[in-house]
């Protein structure tokens, strides 16, 4: 009896199947008859129609066909519908405030319709023609979340505080999406950094990267610890399931199994329980600290870096966290695309800046703006930099101004960081629109002191050159900017070099640029 009910079971849930997969399907015709094709509808984006026929996924100019079946849209009433997945960081406060300024900048209306404390739903529309043009679905995840999401298209962009991973790329290769890590389908879209954080009027102002991992490992457990008053210290952090909880994870020691701490699902929660706890120390989002106080990082040495827009920019602070977002390697719909265009304009980094975050503006600072970098120059001087070292680099720098656009490369790679991939496309930009007219770029690499001193020089030359070869590369053709660029060594360390996260800091390539 068993094996009856299973098989008229099984036909009810194949005649279901099949009925969805006819509602599913669409038939498009040419109307000179010379195309005649069915599949299931995949997506149409005001022109084109993505449907999957039986020999793989097409794409079908809309304007040379006609379309036949029940999920044929309507082209005269056609309506974006983007779906936007990922880190709940950047899209709780950051994207909302971008799309409210793109539909006041293209004259539309936006909407803010609340599903529940993931689902947002934006409504964008055009006063003009008196209806709705564009809806964007915000879905408050994670950063794996969102990419995997992006992979399944379930989501026409994935939001992400972190790159994608050589997995998650490689699976988006395999379906046909692209390479999540490329630079024409991951981009920066803001910046951030990871933060200690105490209440205001806190006696600490800074805190060494060992004792801050003691402190998430449970060895430091008392301000007195800090030479402060016996209290014990009230550890408050990001839930580990959330974007910041796993990037902190990543940047940071593990926490201590046995380390008590308050978990927090949002940053605002954390940051108000920081702000109003003077015994707490809070580990955050720099966009997050809106009340809170962030501890600079001190080295062995005594230098200290704070996070502040312009440590941030060039990844001086070493604990820097860029938001990304991906998008697949598919067409998507022309509003969408202006979305995407408007997300890496000039226009967009006010907001950006208004929201909390850290923009990608260029900011400028001349050297002699910059005595706490020339005296770190000459205390650190001594085995293998001497005086003349010191002053070829003044003739090098005098009457240049410094730019926050720093390049750096992976760990024991030649290959740059995320960040500074973006800041290539932005230095491209700039000599495109014509913001380095009359000036010399000059490409200036420093090294950690590990090393000889003509190696470093040698080594810190090439970075600077490998950095003027991505520049050009990503120029069109027939730009013929000036560019020159020169390896200064580790004459102009800006952190301790005992460090490790301290010689990271100092090997980098700085922009620099010189009137002609």
């Amino acid at each position: 009896m068993r094996s009856v009910y299973a098989v008229a079971l099984t036909a009810a849930l194949t005649l279901i199947h099949s009925e969805a997969a006819a509602v599913e399907e669409v038939n498009l015709r040419s109307r000179d008859g010379s195309l005649d094709v069915s599949g299931r509808f995949l997506s149409y984006d005001g022109r084109y129609f993505r449907i999957d026929a039986v020999f793989g996924v097409l794409t079908v100019d809309g304007t040379q066909v006609t379309c036949e079946g029940a999920r044929c849209p309507d082209p005269d009433g056609y309506l974006t519908d983007l779906r936007v997945s990922g880190a709940s960081e950047s899209g709780r406060s950051l994207l909302p405030a971008l799309l409210g300024a793109f539909a006041e900048s293209n004259g539309l209306t936006s909407l803010r319709q609340v599903e529940d404390d993931t689902q947002l739903l934006y409504v964008l529309s055009d006063p003009e023609i008196g209806r709705e043009v564009m809806r964007v679905r915000l879905s408050l995840t994670t950063s794996s979340e969102g990419l995997a999401d992006l992979v399944a298209e379930a989501a026409d962009i994935a939001l992400a505080n972190r790159e994608a991973t050589a997995q998650e790329s490689i699976r988006s290769i395999e379906v046909g999406l692209g390479d999540l890590r490329s630079r024409s389908q991951s981009r920066v879209l803001a910046l951030d950094g990871i933060v200690a954080t105490v209440a205001p009027g806190h006696a600490l102002t800074s805190i060494s990267m060992e004792d801050l991992n003691a402190v998430l490992a449970g060895e430091i457990s008392n301000w007195a610890a800090f030479g402060l008053a016996d209290a014990p210290i009230a550890l408050h952090l990001p839930e580990t399931a959330t974007s910041m909880g796993r990037a902190l994870a990543d940047m940071l020691d593990p926490v201590g199994e046995d380390r008590p701490a308050r978990r927090h699902v949002n940053g605002r929660a954390l940051n108000a329980a920081v702000a109003a706890d003077p015994l707490a120390l809070g580990v955050m989002a720099l966009s997050d600290a809106t009340t809170s106080r962030p501890l600079a990082l001190a080295g062995s040495c005594g230098a200290t870096l704070s996070p502040t827009p312009w440590s941030i920019k060039t990844e001086e602070y070493p604990l820097t966290a860029p938001h990304f977002f991906v998008t697949p390697g598919r067409r998507v719909a022309p509003r969408t695309r202006a979305f995407l265009e408007f997300l890496s304009s000039a226009e967009s980094q006010s907001v950006i800046q208004t929201s909390g975050f850290v923009n990608q503006s260029i900011e400028t600072r001349t050297l002699p703006e910059q005595g706490h970098r020339l005296i770190r120059a000459i205390e650190a001087s001594g085995r293998d930099v001497g005086a003349q070292d010191l002053r070829a680099l003044v003739d090098l720098l005098d009457g240049a101004t410094q730019t926050t656009l720093t390049f750096r490369f992976e760990a024991r790679e030649a290959t740059l960081d995320a960040q500074s991939r973006a800041n290539v496309e932005h230095l491209a930009r700039a000599i495109v629109a014509g913001e380095t007219a009359g000036q010399t770029i000059l490409l200036a690499g420093f090294t950690d002191a590990r090393g000889a001193g003509p190696q470093n020089r040698s080594l810190s030359r090439q970075r600077a050159e490998a950095v003027r070869n991505a520049i050009l590369a990503a120029l069109p053709e027939g730009s013929a900017p000036q560019i020159e660029v020169a390896g200064m060594g580790e004459v102009m360390p800006i952190a301790c070099d005992q460090d490790d996260w301290g010689r990271t800091a100092n090997r980098r390539v700085e922009v620099w640029l010189r009137p002609q």
